[in-house]
């Protein structure tokens, strides 16, 4: 899903951090410490998003900081740039060429030129860079280009050798451009406005297509794109049977609110693997039961699919649960295959049929008030569990899950220090607004490469400043963690801190917002751990 970050002042500062930016920021005092949080006048806005090595630096840089990030030999793959044209020229060819791939958003024409050797880009909301530059890097092979509003076929259309392109919400981007496209094996146009059927009809190659919410693709197109494994029709009303029952190679296939495709379609699509039919009411048990090479299947907030269907499907590894109210314990203990399970604020599964899933590594217990410790203890392959807001499950169970490697404790008051401090294999933990877990508890855990840390009060750096291992640590709103305990922590990659609570939604981050809404809330407690 592709996100986007907004900042408009210094709230926020993330780095690539390795030692030697440590030593150039304290010998040049660019950054200063203020009310326990690391500021500077030079850096304006700075923030981090995407993957473990993504760095965004948005503002101006000391060109001697960017010239130490650039000549690490084990420097970022991934960079994303604002405003900083100028510095790039200062920058030696031999830095650059220290970074062979890229995906680059907010940069200029002049800079991103110096980049020829680029293959991936993405520039969704980006209103800088303009068919100039990307015209002279024809050696893309993925370019995404949603939301763009700059990018047109003058460029796009010399991309021949692109085999991705994200086009969600792209209005820019027409037929025109694509004819000559012809290696294209995935593209998303979720609510996309360019494309019609001219040039998707001859897309052949395609294996993946996103046709969420888009309102202009039809069967016309679909019904020849044969060799798709996956297709995305989440919300779409125009998409039908007489189109995806020709496509029988599918692997994947997204129903979300959909209500166009039916049971006489999706019985013949007998070599999928994976299913979401998230409020979907039009697909009913009849179907469901005859897809039995199903791994994963999504009911999230389903009503329609039932027990008599889902005990059928004994190969699934993976089930979603959230807000399910028509799966019981009677076909979920038939699962003995689930190596996960989501029973995020279910109400209908038991510790009877928990309690038989033995092969569960992952499970997710966020607001779950029926599982108990009777079958948590039984989990004892259990490497990742999600405890958000969970007041069930006690240091009785979570003591005995030695193999855990992954923790939420988001908002929970239940899981002391006597359980996790036994939990020495742990490489990541959620301790977002907890205010159980103390020092004590967390100095135990050396393994921790992952730490989320915002809004806690409580964890001070005697403990955090032994973490060797951390690679990621997020202390937003956080105002006990120091600088002088994170300049320790010399393999952190990512440092995501702030002065007050941001809202972040779809990957918006906005200040000066007066509270969470629960969606906001869950996707800032999970954002950076």
């Amino acid at each position: 899903m592709a996100k986007r970050l907004r900042r408009e002042e210094n709230d926020h500062l993330v780095i690539n951090k390795e030692s030697e930016i440590k030593r150039f920021c304290n010998r040049n005092n660019a950054l200063q410490q203020h009310h326990h949080r690391i500021t500077t006048e030079k850096i304006t806005t700075i923030a981090s998003y995407y993957s473990s090595d993504d760095v965004l630096f948005r503002g101006y840089l000391p060109i001697e900081l960017i010239t130490l990030i650039l000549k690490k030999s084990n420097a970022p793959d991934v960079i994303k740039w604002r405003e900083v044209n100028h510095l790039w020229k200062s920058l030696c060819p031999s830095s650059i060429s220290k970074l062979p791939s890229y995906i680059i958003r907010m940069m200029t024409d002049s800079s991103l030129s110096l980049f020829l050797h680029l293959r991936t880009i993405k520039l969704e909301f980006n209103e800088v860079i303009t068919d100039f530059s990307i015209s002279l890097i024809t050696g893309l092979t993925a370019i995404n280009l949603g939301m763009n509003k700059i990018i047109t076929n003058a460029s796009v259309s010399l991309l021949t050798d692109l085999t991705s392109i994200g086009l969600r919400f792209n209005r820019k981007i027409t037929d025109a451009s694509i004819y000559s496209l012809v290696n294209i094996t995935s593209i998303s146009l979720r609510s996309n406005f360019g494309l019609t059927d001219k040039s998707v009809s001859l897309l052949t190659n395609l294996t993946d297509i996103d046709l969420d919410t888009n309102y202009k693709i039809t069967n016309s197109s679909v019904s020849l794109l044969t060799k798709l494994t996956r297709i995305g029709l989440g919300g779409n009303r125009i998409i039908t049977d007489s189109a995806v029952s020709l496509l029988i190679n599918l692997t994947d296939i997204d129903l979300r609110y959909n209500t166009l495709i039916t049971d006489s379609t999706l019985s013949l699509l007998t070599n999928l693997t994976e299913i979401d039919l998230t409020d979907n009411t039009s697909i009913t048990n009849f179907s469901v039961s005859l897809l039995t090479n199903l791994t994963h299947i999504d009911l999230f907030d389903n009503v329609v699919i039932t027990d008599s269907s889902v005990s059928l499907l004994t190969d699934l590894t993976a089930i979603d649960l959230y807000e399910n109210e028509t799966i019981t314990d009677a076909s979920v203990s038939l699962l003995v295959n689930l190596t996960a399970i989501n029973l995020r604020e279910n109400e209908m599964i038991t510790d009877a049929s928990v309690s038989l899933l033995v092969n569960l590594i992952d499970i997710n217990l966020e607001n779950n008030d029926v599982i108990t410790d009777a079958s948590v203890s039984i989990l004892t392959n259990i490497t990742r569990i999600d405890l958000n807001n969970n007041y069930m499950i006690t240091d009785s169970s979570v003591s005995i899950l030695t193999n855990l490697e992954s923790i939420n404790l988001t908002l929970n008051e239940t899981i002391t220090i006597s359980s996790i401090s036994m939990l020495t294999n742990l490489t990541s933990i959620n301790l977002f607004s907890n205010s159980t877990i103390t020092d004590e508890g967390i100095s135990s855990l050396v393994n921790l490469v992952r730490i989320n840390l915002a809004c806690n009060t409580v964890i001070t750096d005697s403990s955090v400043s032994i973490l060797t291992k951390l690679t990621h640590i997020n202390i937003l709103e956080n105002h006990v963690i120091t600088d002088s305990c994170v300049f320790l922590l010399a393999n952190v990659k990512k440092i995501c801190l702030a002065n007050k609570c941001l809202r972040i939604r779809n990957g918006v981050i906005n200040r000066n917002v007066p509270r969470l809404d629960k969606t906001d809330e869950e996707i800032y407690q999970t954002k950076y751990i």
